[in-house]
């Protein structure tokens, strides 16, 4: 009884002891599985924190997305609007419904907003440009002398915006100002810059650039609706009126100094009342001039001149009636009156007479003139005119006329020069005309009319322009 009692206390106790390790065993399984449950609860923690952040980024930009639309919104429909009373006002001295008045059109990369009747706008709907030698002139000199360091183009008088969004494309780093006075223009200016969304990088005024703070009335341009960009301050085309604020460039930018500015000023006879409020400017920083003058005007051209008198501006180039002028001296950057040869192609004749090469026939039945029509500068001195004739062109009792036709359209005296033609300048061997002149005034269109009285016969070639 004893060996099975000791028997089944160790059997017992072994019992006791699997059992013990089952449960120690059992409880470590348990604590493992619940740590597991934990782990697995803390990472689905944090991965909902996570989701809920990345939530929370996206619900951010979504409002900030929102809230942009809604700037842009509001902006579309502000420029709708005006847009909306431009038409409203010219729809009232045009038969035209306004509907066919204005133009969208992508050029050389750049969105216009148009008035396709107006003249810049005409000529940019049906050729692309505007001013292409004077925009390649000022650019490529811009870019030589800013050496691709960021500069500021200030825009005075900039119609629609056509030369500060050529500068946006072609000077990206170009700190741009934008000056328009007339109140329905600069609508269309703020379209065009919102149409190639640079609102925010070109900084837009509407105001009356010149040498006195306060404010000016200026007309409006109802009665100019084929030229709009040939309005002025000084014009009373229009039946309204609107009170702009002036600004003055020397206050305006009173903190510039040490910069390279080019400055292009296109206002319409209202120049000598904008120069004298850049003369701080001119004094306290690095200038490049563009200002349209009409230099066959002697009261405006005298009142510029006197405008520019003492301020150390030298004259560089001429195009049309664009000057060019610098604060600095570079012998370098003038660039003088070169020989021009102008071919038959560019004249005009009243009769269809041209050969397969473009040059004019001409016989005994034509009785008129040869007119050469594209504005030229031609400086204030000496000239020489070569125009080319075929061999054995017979110019019998002809006479050439060198004249201002913008002077003829106003009623004025025009001719600047005329001559009979002789043994004395014409070679019928060579077909050679030279005719020698000295030219009065810087007059940029001046043309030629050959007179031939149908007493001539031969073919017209070229003229060459000889500065002497």
């Amino acid at each position: 009884m004893l060996l099975l009692s000791n028997r089944f206390r160790d059997e017992t106790l072994a019992d006791r002891r699997l059992l013990h390790e089952h449960v120690k065993t059992e409880n470590a399984a348990r604590e493992n599985f619940a740590q597991s449950i934990s782990s697995i609860s803390e990472r689905q923690d944090l991965n909902r924190k996570k989701i809920e952040c990345d939530l929370a980024k996206i619900a951010e930009r979504q409002h900030h997305q929102i809230e942009n639309n809604l700037v842009i919104s509001d902006a579309l429909r502000t420029i709708r609007d005006e847009i909306s009373t431009i038409n409203d006002k010219l729809s009232r001295v045009t038969e035209q419904g306004s509907q066919n008045v204005w133009q969208v059109a992508e050029r050389d990369g750049i969105t216009f907003f148009l008035d396709n009747r107006s003249l810049v706008d005409k000529c940019i709907l049906e050729t692309g440009v505007w001013e292409a030698e004077q925009i390649d002139f000022i650019t490529s000199l811009a870019h030589r002398i800013s050496n691709n360091n960021p500069f500021y183009f200030l825009d005075v008088g900039s119609y629609f915006g056509y030369y500060s969004l050529i500068f946006n494309k072609r000077f990206p780093e170009c700190r741009i100002f934008t000056f328009e006075a007339n109140p329905m223009t600069y609508i269309q200016l703020k379209a065009n810059l919102l149409c190639n969304n640079v609102h925010d990088r070109v900084t837009a005024l509407n105001a009356v650039v010149c040498s006195s703070s306060g404010k000016t009335s200026v007309s409006n341009h109802e009665n100019l609706l084929e030229n709009r960009g040939g309005w002025s301050v000084n014009s009373g085309d229009g039946t309204t009126s609107t009170m702009v604020d002036n600004i003055v460039i020397d206050e305006y930018f009173s903190d510039l100094n040490n910069q390279f500015i080019v400055l292009k000023i296109d206002v319409e006879g209202y120049e000598a009342e904008v120069i004298p409020g850049l003369v701080k400017l001119l004094g306290r920083n690095k200038v490049l001039i563009q200002v349209e003058c009409f230099d066959f005007d002697e009261t405006l051209w005298n009142k510029f001149e006197a405008s520019i008198k003492g301020l150390g501006l030298t004259k560089i180039h001429q195009l049309q009636y664009d000057h060019y002028f610098t604060n600095f001296y570079d012998e370098d950057l003038i660039v003088s009156p070169k020989d021009v040869r102008v071919p038959a192609q560019m004249f005009f004749t009243g009769l269809d007479t041209r050969n397969s090469s473009g040059h004019i026939n001409f016989d005994e039945s034509v009785q008129g003139h040869i007119t050469y029509g594209p504005c030229m500068w031609v400086r204030q001195g000496k000239e020489k005119i070569l125009f080319r004739f075929s061999p054995g062109t017979v110019l019998s009792n002809c006479s050439i006329d060198i004249f201002s036709n913008y002077a003829h359209s106003r009623g004025e005296t025009s001719v600047l020069h005329t001559e009979l033609v002789g043994e004395h300048n014409y070679d019928d061997a060579t077909g050679e005309l030279t005719i020698h002149y000295v030219h009065p005034a810087s007059y940029c269109d001046i043309e030629f009319r050959l007179h031939t009285h149908g007493n001539s016969r031969g073919t017209f070639i070229s003229a060459d322009i000889c500065p002497q």
